[in-house]
């Protein structure tokens, strides 16, 4: 009982005073609260998006990677392929120019072989008049 007394004393004495009163104290107190929540809400929104960015730079830099790393696969890729066009073209050129050169010792045996004869029906013809 006493207490409650002092205490509704304090409360007048608070009033009188111009001191602030429990009520006043509790919302201040509240409200300096919900001040520190929301900065550190900021503070945490922040550091999120600080992270965000670096996450998409990144994200960024790793694509960017991959591309350089497709791009180099496919020059590698094409130039393999010509590597191999050039040495199937190589080779086709080769087995033509074989081709040609067996076309012409054809040729040449076959006009050899056409002298021959036309030496033969000469050396026939010359016996035959001998």
């Amino acid at each position: 009982m006493e207490e409650h007394k002092n205490d509704k004393k304090e409360r007048t004495n608070e009033r009188t005073t111009g001191g602030p009163s429990k009520c006043e104290k509790f919302i201040s107190q509240r409200l300096s609260r919900i001040a520190d929540i929301r900065i550190r809400r900021a503070e945490i929104l922040d550091a999120n998006a600080k992270e965000g960015d670096e996450r998409r730079e990144e994200e960024e830099e790793e694509m960017v990677e991959k591309e350089e790393e497709e791009e180099d696969e496919e020059d590698e890729d094409e130039d393999e392929e010509k590597e191999v066009c050039s040495f199937s073209v190589t080779r086709r050129v080769r087995a033509n120019e074989k081709e040609v050169v067996k076309k012409e010792e054809k040729e040449d045996e076959e006009e050899e072989e056409e002298v021959e004869e036309e030496e033969e029906g000469a050396s026939v013809a010359g016996e035959d008049e001998g």
